[in-house]
């Protein structure tokens, strides 16, 4: 059950930091404008080295490109779930080569406080619907 949770949780993070990317005043942003704002907040959070902001903002396109594919794919909802939790464990491993232990372990709480913000704001507009 926590295992479904987190992996659920996983999949949210995925979602939120596309779509909040995407979500700036309604505007499509491409893949690669939406790496780039992704790495403007995980600099700040993080306090990311110049030699690191390059390494992130890759592996965020990446991930973004990798992770738009699969919602075009026409998955089935399961079979999409274990895609995105895939995908997640593949960005955090890569994320974890690049950053400190110290960055990484703020990168985690960053991922985490990103998730609640979004299921909060999912419950928020299940209320008002």
């Amino acid at each position: 059950m926590i295992m479904k949770k987190t992996g659920i949780a996983v999949l949210m993070l995925i979602f939120l930091s596309m779509n909040f990317v995407m979500a700036q005043r309604g505007t499509k942003m491409s893949p690669e404008q939406m790496a780039k704002k992704q790495t403007e907040h995980m600099q700040a959070e993080l306090n990311l080295t110049a030699e690191q902001v390059p390494q992130v903002e890759a592996i965020n396109l990446k991930y973004i490109e990798l992770m738009r594919d699969a919602k075009k794919s026409g998955l089935e909802r399961q079979d999409m779930m274990f895609k995105m939790k895939e995908l997640s464990d593949d960005k955090k491993k890569e994320m974890k080569a690049v950053l400190t232990k110290e960055q990484f372990k703020k990168y985690k709480k960053y991922v985490n406080r990103q998730m609640q913000m979004r299921q909060n704001g999912a419950m928020k507009g299940r209320q008002r619907g």
